[in-house]
């Protein structure tokens, strides 16, 4: 039985990794923080559209998910929906809050703010991004 040599090893684990840090991404939640930064999100269902970053912002007692996505196609959307999961502090599903637009221009970018009504919400996931 032949051995592996240390370099083989060393490539394996990285693409194991990488692999595992792929998943991560798509499934990562947002907590609402004291200063909200900008997190980027590029797996979508739509592959000419691609939600950019969001983050949570708050105006007055309102709460909101904002940030942008940008159509990378040379044709226009009729109709665009990012859509997010809510969870409360103990990780229950509480609810979702979504945005969406009509006709985004092609190579357009848009900029949403999806208001969050539940008052328990303490953390958003990206859920989907659909266009048509």
């Amino acid at each position: 039985m032949k051995r592996l040599s240390k370099g083989c090893g060393v490539v394996i684990l990285i693409i194991i990794v990488a692999i595992m840090l792929s998943g991560q991404a798509v499934q990562r939640t947002e907590s609402m923080p004291a200063t909200s930064v900008p997190r980027r999100v590029v797996a979508t269902k739509v592959p000419d559209l691609v939600l950019l970053e969001y983050e949570w912002q708050q105006d007055g007692g309102l709460r909101y998910i904002v940030g942008s996505v940008r159509n990378q196609s040379a044709k226009q959307y009729k109709y665009v929906q990012v859509q997010f999961t809510l969870y409360d502090k103990d990780g229950a599903q509480v609810g979702s809050a979504l945005a969406n637009v009509t006709n985004l221009e092609a190579n357009g970018l848009w900029k949403f703010k999806a208001i969050v009504l539940e008052d328990s919400a303490m953390k958003a996931k990206f859920a989907e991004l659909t266009g048509w």
